[in-house]
C-alpha cells in the first residue's frame, strides 16, 4: 500500500496550525487578551525573579515580547516548532538588543516525536494492521513513554514557568487528523475508527500528566509556576459567548457560577489538565480570561498561579 502521513511530523504539524488565519489580524485581535497575560504576569513576579520559560510558545501571539525583555534578564522560548517563534519575534519587532536576552529551546512535551509515534502508525496502515492492533500500539506505547527531560538537568531553576494553553493540542489535534485521513480514504470502518478515537482519548490523560510534571520539573523551588488553559470553546455568534463575558465584567466575580459553566461546557482535556495540575501545585491565586481566538470563536481561560506543592 503507497500510503504517506503528509506533514505528521510534529514541527511541521505545529507550524501547520500556528500559521492558520491571518497572523496579523489575530496578533491585534489578541492584544487585550496578551494585556491580561501581561498583567498577571506582572503580579506574579517582583525584583528577584530574572529568568523566565515559557511552554508552548508558538507565535507569541500570547505574550508581549518587548514587556518579557524589559522584565527579564534570561528569556527562553520554547515550543516543537521553533519556526513559529522566529515569525512572531519578528512580527513583533524585537531588537537585535532584545534577541540577545531570548533563547528558542526545540521541545517536544509528549515524546511522541522521539518515540516516533506516528511513523509507527504509518508504517501499522502499510502493514494493514487490525484496528485492535491500533489500540493496544497506542494504549501501551503512550503509557510507556519517555518525555525528553534533558532541559531539567541544567535549566530547571527557572524564576518563572509560564505555560500557554496547550492541554487540548498535546496530542489529539493531531489524531483527529489522523483518523479523518484514515476515513478519507476509506481504510478502515467507522466501528474501528471509533475503537481507536478512545484509545487516543483514554492516552490522553497520560500525556498531560506527564507535560504537568515536565512543567513543574523546570521552575525552581521557590519560583512561580503560571499555567493557562483554553477550559470552555465558546462560538461567539452564541448566547453562552455574552452571558461569560457578562460574568467577567461583573464584581464580584462569582466563580461559583463560572465554574458550573466549565463543568457543563469545559473541555475534557483541559479540566482534567487543571486537575492534575492543582494536584501537583500549591495555588497562589487564580483568572479567568475571555480570548478572542478568531471572528467566529473564543476560549475561556483559566489561569493559575502556584509553587510546586510543599512536601509534608
Amino acid at each position: 500500500m503507497d500510503f504517506r502521513l503528509k506533514n505528521f511530523n510534529l514541527s511541521f504539524f505545529n507550524n501547520d496550525v500556528n500559521n492558520s488565519g491571518d497572523m496579523q489580524q489575530k496578533f491585534a485581535l489578541w492584544a487585550e487578551y496578551r494585556a491580561e497575560i501581561t498583567a498577571l504576569l506582572d503580579d506574579a513576579t517582583n525584583k528577584d525573579t530574572k529568568n523566565i520559560l515559557v511552554l508552548g510558545a508558538g507565535k507569541c501571539n500570547d505574550i508581549d515580547l518587548h514587556y518579557l525583555c524589559s522584565r527579564f534578564a534570561r528569556i527562553v522560548l520554547s515550543d516543537v516548532d521553533i519556526k513559529s517563534i522566529e515569525d512572531g519575534m519578528r512580527m513583533q519587532g524585537v531588537s537585535d538588543g532584545d534577541r540577545k536576552k531570548i533563547e528558542l529551546l526545540e521541545m517536544d512535551y509528549t515524546g511522541l516525536a522521539e518515540a516516533g509515534f506516528f511513523n509507527q502508525l504509518e508504517s501499522m496502515i502499510q502493514q494493514k494492521s487490525s484496528a485492535n492492533a491500533f489500540v493496544s500500539y497506542i494504549e501501551s506505547s503512550i503509557q510507556n513513554i519517555h518525555v525528553c527531560d534533558d532541559i531539567a538537568c541544567d535549566n530547571a531553576h527557572f524564576d518563572v514557568v509560564l505555560s500557554c494553553p496547550v492541554y487540548t493540542q498535546l496530542m489529539y489535534t493531531q489524531s483527529e487528523i489522523f483518523l479523518q485521513i484514515l476515513n478519507q480514504y476509506q481504510l478502515y470502518t467507522a466501528k474501528d475508527l471509533q475503537k481507536m478515537d478512545h484509545a487516543f482519548i483514554k492516552s490522553m490523560s497520560q500525556v498531560v500528566r506527564h507535560y504537568n510534571a515536565l512543567m513543574m520539573s523546570m521552575v525552581s523551588d521557590d519560583g512561580v509556576v503560571i499555567m493557562l488553559t483554553d477550559i470552555i470553546e465558546i462560538i461567539r455568534s452564541e448566547e453562552l459567548h455574552n452571558t461569560i463575558g457578562n460574568l467577567l465584567d461583573s464584581q464580584p466575580l462569582d466563580v461559583c457560577l463560572i465554574e458550573k459553566h466549565i463543568t457543563k461546557h469545559g473541555l475534557a482535556f483541559a479540566k482534567n489538565g487543571r486537575e492534575d495540575w492543582l494536584e501537583k501545585a500549591d495555588v497562589i491565586t487564580t483568572e479567568y480570561i475571555l480570548w478572542p481566538f478568531n471572528d467566529y470563536k473564543s476560549y475561556l481561560v483559566y489561569g493559575a498561579v502556584g509553587k510546586k506543592k510543599s512536601i509534608g
